[in-house]
């Protein structure tokens, strides 16, 4: 049997027009780089706090990142309640496995477990 999902953390995703210029802001504060994909999408991390700083989502909704246990039960589980999903559920370049969402009010939020 499997262990029930759980939810570990919540990684909030920031509209920004440059990534570059909103590190620098949040550098001083000490947040550091952890990963970045071109200019369209920076992660960075303080003390265990993860920010998504990303200018692809400039013409977006708000969205989050959701760090769950057991991500592949959580989809199964969303896609038997009919969720809107805006990305089904696949193996990331970053070493995630995740799938999103979108809310009633075209929010996404996707969630994510790192691939051991």
């Amino acid at each position: 049997m499997t262990e029930p999902t759980k939810f570990l953390n919540a990684q909030p995703a920031l509209k920004v027009a440059d990534v570059e210029r909103s590190y620098d802001f949040y550098a001083r504060l000490g947040f550091e780089k952890q990963f970045q994909n071109q200019d369209l999408h920076l992660l960075i991390e303080r003390d265990g706090v993860i920010l998504h700083l990303a200018t692809q989502m400039l013409a977006s909704p708000s969205g989050c990142q959701i760090m769950v246990n057991n991500v592949d039960d959580l989809y199964a589980q969303a896609t038997a309640e009919c969720m809107p999903m805006k990305f089904n559920i696949q193996d990331e370049p970053w070493g995630c496995r995740d799938f999103t969402i979108e809310d009633p009010d075209g929010n996404y939020v996707t969630f994510s477990q790192v691939k051991a």
